[in-house]
């Protein structure tokens, strides 16, 4: 259950970290942002960052309790 409940904490620090860093014409290096488009949203992202977020929210999680 801490798994499904950390999917939405790490998408919006992903959102916002890509945001930030690729809106400055950076890539971040081993973050790897891509600038993606859904119809005419454009918006950055990184699976490198999701995925690290979403192991510290999880262990976040797990240690307050669940």
């Amino acid at each position: 259950m801490a798994f499904f409940k950390s999917i939405s904490p790490a998408l919006i620090l992903t959102l916002i970290l890509s945001g930030i860093i690729g809106s400055q014409g950076s890539t971040g290096g081993v973050m790897g942002i891509q600038h993606k488009y859904i119809y005419d949203y454009g918006y950055y992202w990184s699976w490198s960052t999701f995925l690290c977020s979403l192991g510290v929210v999880w262990a976040l999680i797990i240690m307050q309790g669940d």
